[in-house]
């Protein structure tokens, strides 16, 4: 039953999953990752069925290796070697994944008879102590939070390493381009 929950699920979500284009790579991974964390954290139950419990039939389980090999690829052709693209697209998913599931836990226990706290809630932040702590807590930030702030500033995180890995790919392989290419022949009149 569980596995024909997910599936159906599943079937939903793949399709309100926009794809990696190469052609503009970053800004698609972001509404990618972006819309994965929304549809998880609307979703509770699919956050329950595929984050906690990985309940996943064979066939979901190969549509899932399906998406992620198109996004991969659409990285690589965007200019990444594969590995980095594997580890791109692998840290995306983790960072989605792992900031669903604490604000699904966040949920959990402030639901449970005592309401537990977030870490945050439990710390004493004194300026006289932790005087930049204080600061950036009185202006809306949270430590540790699985809030949209954080959640962008990671995944914004991964996003620049891997652009400063194409530009580095992309420059070395201008500098291979001009050092392979022939020379131009001198003309007969320039001798």
């Amino acid at each position: 039953l569980l596995n024909a929950m997910t599936d159906r699920a599943l079937r939903k979500y793949v399709f309100a999953t926009p794809y990696v284009e190469a052609s503009d790579w970053r800004e698609t991974l972001r509404n990618h990752a972006r819309s994965m964390r929304k549809t998880f954290m609307g979703n509770p139950i699919l956050c329950d069925l595929i984050l906690i419990r990985s309940a996943l039939s064979p066939r979901a389980a190969r549509l899932g290796v399906q998406e992620i090999e198109k996004a991969i690829a659409g990285l690589v052709e965007a200019g990444l070697s594969p590995e980095e693209a594997f580890d791109t697209y692998s840290a995306v998913s983790v960072h989605v994944r792992g900031s669903v599931v604490l604000h699904r836990l966040q949920e959990k226990n402030q639901a449970t008879e005592n309401g537990a706290r977030t870490i945050e809630g439990a710390m004493v932040i004194d300026p006289e102590i932790a005087p930049l702590l204080a600061q950036m807590t009185a202006k809306g930030h949270h430590i540790g939070a699985p809030d949209d702030n954080n959640f962008d500033y990671g995944l914004d995180c991964i996003l620049d390493h891997a652009t400063q890995l194409i530009e580095k790919r992309s420059k070395s392989s201008g500098r291979q381009n001009k050092s392979t290419s022939p020379r131009p022949r001198k003309s007969a009149k320039s001798r």
